[in-house]
């Protein structure tokens, strides 16, 4: 499908090459993502088609030639329309250029970079996750202290975190994955892997937990846990 559809990228229509790089990006086709930043004309998004592109762009790693454009393109009128869901789209790209891109300045007016933290904060409440729960029962059967769901400075969510020394346990259900048809495995999901990749970024050593590892073996994978979470000599 992503390579019938890069095939005839001049016969789409911006809003129609911002869906697809949304949806690439989703599945983790960053060179897709990337083949279509560097061809859709900014000039020609609407607003909504802009959030979408910008979180693509920031998922597949675009350009910094067209992540900077897209950065301008947005601030001159794209943030008075937006809703939730969009805006913690952009809350996700500026903050994305600000860690990985700093050299782009990034940094929003403070009205407009309250207004996308609140947007973002609104549509990723933390939501304790019974699988959450079985993993932070576990650790403290083992005396292993630990924070269950923690949330950085940023509004990032943690699912096991030791703040103090920055690791963390991300625990990922079958929300955060794709299933390949064709091969049965799993695909981490776009945003997946770009809040992992934000929270590398400050300075988190981020661990994921799969639930299908979780489910299969996790007597070893919790050896491998306790290993994680020691504490430094």
């Amino acid at each position: 499908l992503a390579a019938a559809a890069l095939a005839v990228l001049d016969r789409l229509a911006p809003a129609d090459l911002a869906a697809a790089a949304w949806a690439f990006a989703t599945a983790g086709l960053d060179p897709a993502v990337r083949d279509i930043a560097a061809v859709v004309e900014l000039d020609r998004l609407h607003p909504n088609d802009l959030a979408e592109a910008a979180w693509a762009f920031a998922c597949a790693r675009a350009p910094p030639v067209r992540l900077d454009a897209l950065k301008r393109r947005i601030l001159r009128d794209a943030l008075p329309d937006l809703g939730d869901p969009h805006l913690a789209k952009l809350y996700l790209f500026f903050l994305a250029l600000r860690l990985e891109h700093p050299t782009l300045d990034a940094h929003l007016e403070p009205r407009h970079e309250t207004r996308l933290r609140a947007a973002y904060a609104r549509t990723t409440k933390l939501r304790p996750a019974k699988l959450h729960g079985a993993v932070s029962d576990a650790l403290k059967r083992h005396r292993v202290p630990h924070d269950l769901d923690h949330a950085t400075p940023d509004g990032l969510s943690l699912d096991i975190a030791q703040p103090a020394v920055l690791k963390c346990l991300q625990v990922y259900g079958p929300l955060h994955y794709l299933r390949d048809l064709e091969s049965g495995r799993w695909l981490e999901r776009g945003e997946t892997r770009l809040r992992a990749r934000l929270l590398r970024a400050r300075g988190w050593n981020v661990t994921p937990i799969p639930f299908f590892h979780w489910d299969d073996d996790r007597d070893r994978l919790l050896d491998a846990l306790l290993v994680h979470f020691a504490p430094s000599s």
